[in-house]
């Protein structure tokens, strides 16, 4: 085939992205060598351009950009913020998702991606890379229309001579609407502008939620707002993210603004005021820090920005909520990790607690590529970024309230049959990111590719199908991961830390971290991720969903089903509900929830009894000691339900003298120090009953001094209280009353 026809359309495809202000993809299937030497022909107009390389393989070329940034596909969060020109995935060792998602992101509109791939004839049909191959079925079948925004060239259809035409571009150049704003460059960025600065001028306490999808200029309205309150007033501003880059546009913009402002590293000043850049476990740290740290962060800090709030654990959003009284959260929607919607729906439950009168606000319209951008809709589709539960989309006349659980069906797929239908896998997707605001493009990747995990789905029957739908209602997901069951060489090996296989959480942190062989030998399910859409829960579909596999896992004689997740005083009963036991609280918090982990399991059969058995006692016994060291710091709603989980810790009797100190501290004038070891014995005897009731400042003023071993100067800021001597008087006080409950009356001797 003559290059220049290879050239000319190669042209064209840039010709359309640059006139329509869109993004264009350029697929090349076959040879490394072949692909490249096919993306140098791309016109030079493009190639000088910053670009990007995602892949182990970068080229030097002539017609590149000397400075075009090269990157592997783990380290592609480097460059959220920032923007290119083009943008080469190279899929030859296959095509990581969460590059793709996070990099598509920074390309601006006139821009090409280009996605190198091995020939879709030599392209697995299942797996991920069987998915990406559903969604380019049918692209680079002559004529190509020129909206479909997409062309495939294939090395084995080139070197026959075979061309897709590429339709010429009719549409006319793209422009801005009028914002009504000079600084602003569209109507959604000039509101956002405003309510920010609002959330500074009106009442306290009613922060503001940002969210967008990427390229609607959010971060750089964030700039924008702080550029005019900067020059109307004195004002600390402080911005806060995962990382520095993805506000690096907020700083921009605002430099931009104010060209009389000084900037040194991440603090910008300009008069009296100064925005700043704090690192979030910087002010964290402030928080949780002294009395007179948090006051400060508090009082001085006039606004707080969070860029990029759904990649920051939910825990650790709410402490900044607490602890500012004016704060603006910007997230984005489909972003590439997939957990926009999850954040604002698991999110939203704490703001309608803590600050009923926050705001929402969403900008829609793009600003980096023009409106009906194909690259964008292809991303989204591709690696169901915008994938909605079918329930949210329409309503439903039946639920799962109005029908017996046992009607439900549960039914297992596998990832070849969710590929095979796509619609049902969007379903699944959907939940899975509804239910977890972590759920990433790469989720989608281990879905696919893995062949320990399985998939099981809750439908409501057919007969309850309403308006023609296709498939049944989709109620439920299971994604279990099959683990263990090694040889006892091997497991012993996992046991001395010698070797750890791929995967198999739930034995290897039986058998290596909390130091049972055994775990690793017995056949376990692991509960990866269990979702039910938002109108269907609490009602016992979740409970159905475990129930169910714990049958299957006792018909195909698996010894246990466990899970592993963040710790939360909302989760533990459910888990607790289907008589899974804690066996392993983790020693440090997970980056991505901000919680501690902990592991539950419940044997299907004898040989998994024993061990759960042996287990949950050494857990119980272990408890007491771990909450006066490696979890100190845990929550004290989250401390008193895992003793009451201990039953063995129920099985101790004070004697008569353990009674006779606490009489006398809290009727007499003993001090705490001179009875603190019998009111540690009762405490963790006590505190392990559920059926105690007690008011929620004695079980702080229990668990954080009795059993966790705080020192008083970190538990007064928390309790609101001014010293010792006034903590020991509310303790008396409000454990005199318990005591005269639980045992009736006071000695004869002993007038109160």
């Amino acid at each position: 085939m003559p290059s220049s026809d290879l050239s000319h359309t190669l042209a064209l495809l840039y010709q359309q992205a640059v006139q329509a202000r869109q993004r264009r993809m350029l697929v090349l299937a076959g040879d490394a060598d072949w692909a490249q030497s096919v993306f140098v022909q791309l016109p030079a107009a493009l190639l000088q351009q910053p670009g990007l390389w995602v892949g182990d393989h970068p080229i030097q070329h002539a017609a590149l950009n000397a400075d075009y940034r090269c990157l592997k596909p783990a380290r592609c969060h480097q460059v959220l913020g920032q923007e290119f020109g083009w943008l080469v995935i190279d899929g030859h060792d296959g095509v990581d998702p969460d590059a793709l998602g996070a990099c598509s992101g920074t390309l601006c509109g006139g821009g090409i991606l280009v996605l190198l791939l091995p020939s879709l004839r030599q392209q697995p049909a299942s797996g991920f890379g069987g998915w990406l191959k559903t969604r380019l079925s049918g692209v680079g079948q002559a004529p190509l229309v020129a909206s479909d925004g997409l062309l495939l060239l294939d090395q084995q259809q080139l070197e026959a001579g075979q061309l897709p035409s590429l339709a010429a571009a009719v549409s006319e150049p793209a422009a801005f609407i009028d914002a009504g704003d000079l600084d602003c460059l569209t109507r959604d960025q000039t509101i956002a502008v405003q309510h920010v600065i609002r959330v500074v001028e009106g009442h306290r306490r009613r922060p503001l939620v940002i969210s967008a999808d990427r390229g609607r200029g959010k971060s750089a309205a964030l700039g924008i707002a702080a550029a005019r309150l900067m020059q109307s007033r004195s004002l600390l501003i402080r911005v806060t993210a995962p990382s520095i880059a993805a506000v690096e546009p907020l700083f921009e913009r605002l430099q931009a603004l104010l060209p009389q402002s000084v900037r040194l590293g991440n603090r910008v000043t300009l008069a009296d005021s100064r925005l700043e850049f704090v690192a979030l476990d910087q002010l964290l740290g402030e928080i949780g820090g002294s009395a007179s740290a948090a006051s400060l962060t508090g009082s001085r800090c006039g606004l707080l920005l969070v860029d990029e709030a759904a990649a920051i654990p939910a825990p650790m959003l709410e402490r900044l909520l607490r602890q500012h009284s004016r704060i603006v959260f910007a997230t984005t929607t489909h972003g590439y990790e997939g957990t926009g919607r999850g954040f604002q729906l698991r999110f939203r439950h704490t703001l309608d607690r803590l600050t009923p009168n926050w705001r929402q606000l969403e900008l829609q319209a793009p600003i980096r590529w023009a409106e009906g951008d194909p690259l964008e809709r292809w991303v989204f589709d591709a690696l169901l970024l915008d994938a909605e539960p079918e329930s949210e989309r329409q309503p439903e006349s039946g639920t799962a309230q109005s029908l017996a659980l046992s009607e439900l069906r549960f039914s297992h797929w596998t990832p070849q049959q969710l590929i095979d239908n796509p619609a049902q896998l969007r379903q699944l997707f959907a939940l899975l990111v509804q239910a977890h605001y972590r759920t990433k493009p790469g989720d989608l990747r281990d879905l696919l590719d893995d062949p320990s995990m399985r998939i099981w789905l809750l439908h409501r029957p057919p007969d309850s199908q309403q308006n023609g739908q296709r498939e049944s209602p989709l109620v439920g997901v299971l994604w279990v991961a099959e683990e263990g069951g090694f040889e006892p060489s091997l497991a012993e090996q996992i046991w001395l830390g010698q070797r750890r296989p791929r995967g198999h959480l739930l034995p290897q942190v039986l058998a290596a971290q909390a130091g049972w062989r055994q775990a690793a030998e017995l056949r376990a399910w692991r509960i990866v991720r269990i979702a039910v859409p938002a109108g269907e829960r609490r009602r016992g579909v979740g409970g159905e969903l475990v129930q169910r596999l714990l049958a299957q896992a006792s018909l195909q004689q698996v010894d246990l089903v466990g899970t592993s997740f963040g710790a939360t005083a909302d989760l533990l009963p459910f888990w607790f509900a289907q008589q899974l036991q804690p066996l392993r609280l983790g020693l440090k918090r997970d980056a991505s929830s901000g919680c501690v982990s902990l592991l539950y399991a419940r044997a299907c059969s004898a040989a998994g009894r024993a061990l759960v058995d042996s287990i949950g006692c050494r857990f119980a016994a272990d408890l007491p000691y771990q909450l006066q060291g490696a979890h100190s710091d845990l929550e004290f709603d989250l401390a008193r339900l895992l003793l009451c989980q201990t039953q063995a810790l129920r099985k101790h009797c004070l004697d008569p003298q353990d009674r006779a100190d606490l009489y006398s501290f809290v009727l007499g004038q003993r001090q705490l120090q001179q009875v603190e070891p019998a009111l540690y014995r009762w405490s963790v005897q006590q505190l392990s009953d559920p059926g105690l009731e007690i008011s929620a400042i004695l079980q702080q003023l229990l668990i954080g001094r009795l059993i966790q071993r705080h020192h008083w100067s970190e538990l007064l800021p928390e309790l609101g209280l001014s010293g010792p001597k006034q903590a020991e008087s509310l303790l008396k006080s409000e454990l005199k009353p318990v005591l005269k409950d639980q045992w009736g009356k006071w000695p004869v001797s002993v007038q109160p």
